[in-house]
């Protein structure tokens, strides 16, 4: 059995839900919806947000609940015998601290580095759409660095909350990212407009010389910005 913790006794407590089901004659989805609790019992407060019994109510509506017999054995197809069955849970919605770091590179590739982790549960690839779904950049032309200490801090993988706390450092740091290009971007522009406007033309052909020259000098001062965005990182905590 997996992590969370949890799950062990909860498939021994639903189980128990469904024989109490099944001594009382009743549908074990509609029990569990009779027994829906108002407030967290454990702390004595309201929800922040609970949505088990949408859950259960959507699910037993794609799966088709209504048309099952509780009776043991009585459901067959293709020559073998069919149990559905019901077992559920909510669990906690949290968030640690995390930080990430995100580089925008010369060639349009972008770096994405967050002292997380993945164990199998994803967390390259999260990492890699988000950071392609902020800056623009293709998902396969995100590089994703994780598992290392000298990386910005990132949260544990347990408890379902990595993704959770990832996603605003990641967002963060690609803002200040982009920023750091547009400003960088506009400074040099506005130095190389200064530079242009300083040489008076003495005719219309030097006129056109000069807009064709600031549009070529401008065009290698924005490339310029690009390649040394490839050294401007944003580290952003949450």
């Amino acid at each position: 059995m997996r992590g969370p913790g949890a799950v062990p006794g909860l498939y021994a407590t639903e189980s128990a839900m469904n024989e109490l089901a099944d001594r009382l004659k009743m549908d074990p989805v509609q029990l569990r919806i009779l027994n829906e609790p108002k407030i967290d019992e454990g702390e004595g407060i309201p929800f922040s947000s609970r949505h088990y019994l949408e859950c259960l109510q959507l699910g037993a509506e794609r799966f088709g609940w209504s048309k099952r017999n509780a009776e043991v054995g009585s459901m067959k197809r293709d020559g073998l015998t069919l149990g559905w069955g019901v077992g559920g849970a909510a669990w906690i919605a949290t968030r640690d601290s995390a930080a990430a770091n995100v580089e925008l590179r010369d060639d349009g590739t972008a770096r994405i580095a967050c002292g997380a982790q993945d164990i199998g549960t994803g967390t390259y690839t999260v990492l890699a759409l988000l950071t392609s779904e902020k800056t623009g950049v293709a998902v396969e032309k995100v590089e994703v660095v994780l598992g290392d200490t000298d990386l910005p801090l990132g949260p544990v993988s347990g408890g379902s909350w990595a993704t959770a706390s990832v996603v605003p450092a990641v967002f963060a740091a690609a803002d200040n990212a982009i920023n750091s290009l547009l400003e960088v971007a506009t400074r040099r522009r506005r130095s190389v407009r200064r530079a242009a406007e300083t040489r008076r033309p003495s005719s219309r052909h030097g006129q056109r010389q000069i807009r064709r020259d600031f549009r070529q000098q401008r065009e290698a001062e924005v490339l310029d910005a690009l390649i040394r965005l490839s050294l401007c990182r944003s580290n952003v905590a949450t």
